[in-house]
């Protein structure tokens, strides 16, 4: 069945991926193995439906998925965090700088955030844009808050203490948000259905205008959905429907790479270091760009039979899933 999302522990030993058969899977990325070392998955607790969301925090390992329910998995027993019967859960965001804080949205348009460090985890806030409710497709940390983006293409900025919108962002004719990354500076960018990344400040007010916006995934009349953004040292990387990778310059606005190699739609991207670029697609490619000096494709892999949903990079190990139910580690 195909593997969905991925989370790969701090250290980078423990993967664990989600899938279409309802359960997910962990992997000792120290000693691969023909077949995983665990299986979080139970016929009365744990998930009835894909999993659509997997994340490690606080030592523990968190699933959601389309049935609503949300799990909190230590070794193989589970505790239900949120019960079957609400909306779909598609995004799920464990905070770097406070491991015990977990986010998750979905179809209902709004956002929870849970307390997992004691045995009994507890909700502490709720992040809900007022008078709507557009599925959120996306969701990313800036500092102490939290940004998400929707199905009506619109962004806010939440103060995660109060649990209220500091800010919100409405651009016009956009299409979906399907992608943010909140910068160093803090300015936040969006990546839309409409093939444009536009960059907004949060110390501005609410506004439909960005700062900036630049057509990375644009060509002539044909625009490709800005599938991915991801932070590459002081520029930001993107992948998108129009099948190409691209390098902007945050500062200026503008493209400064573009590659073309894919033949198929990337599904996912993930950064290393100040200069490499890791894209998954739907033909199974994976491909390495690198952008020191004039910008190339590296090199590139066969990481599969089907599309490639899932990728992470770390400083000596890659980890690639996707379509065909396999997961892939390569040492580097």
């Amino acid at each position: 069945r195909p593997l969905l999302c991925l989370s790969v522990s701090d250290d980078g030993r423990d993967v664990v991926v989600g899938g279409a058969d309802h359960a997910a899977y962990g992997v000792d990325a120290s000693r691969p193995a023909n077949k995983p070392t665990r299986t979080l998955y139970g016929k009365t607790k744990g998930h009835h439906e894909w999993v659509t969301g997997v994340a490690h925090c606080g030592g523990a390992v968190a699933t959601c998925g389309v049935d609503g329910r949300l799990c909190l998995w230590r070794g193989a027993a589970c505790d239900e965090v949120v019960g079957p019967g609400g909306a779909s859960l598609s995004v799920l965001l464990a905070d770097a700088a406070n491991p015990h804080l977990l986010l998750a949205a979905g179809y209902d348009g709004a956002a929870r955030l849970f307390d997992v460090s004691s045995r009994r985890p507890r909700e502490v806030g709720r992040l809900a844009p007022a008078g709507r409710k557009a599925p959120v497709l996306c969701a990313t940390w800036r500092g102490r808050d939290g940004v998400l983006g929707d199905r009506d293409g619109r962004a806010a900025c939440y103060d995660l203490e109060a649990a209220k919108a500091v800010v919100e962002w409405r651009p016009k004719d956009a299409g979906h948000c399907v992608s943010l990354c909140a910068l160093e500076t803090g300015l936040v960018l969006t990546g839309h259905q409409d093939g444009n990344i536009r960059c907004w400040d949060p110390r501005e007010a609410s506004s439909s205008r960005p700062s900036w916006a630049a057509a990375a995934h644009v060509r002539g009349s044909d625009a490709g959905a800005v599938s991915c953004l991801a932070a590459l040292g002081d520029d930001v990387a993107s992948c998108g429907a129009d099948r190409s990778v691209v390098v902007t310059d945050p500062r200026a606005g503008k493209p400064r790479h573009r590659f073309r190699e894919h033949r198929d739609f990337p599904y996912c991207l993930a950064t290393l270091g100040d200069s490499l670029i890791f894209t998954g697609a739907g033909d199974g490619a994976l491909l390495c760009h690198d952008v020191s000096g004039a910008g190339e494709c590296a090199w590139g892999l066969g990481a599969g039979l089907s599309a490639v949903r899932c990728v992470d990079a770390r400083p000596d190990q890659l980890v690639a899933a996707g379509d065909d139910g396999n997961v892939l580690i390569w040492r580097l």
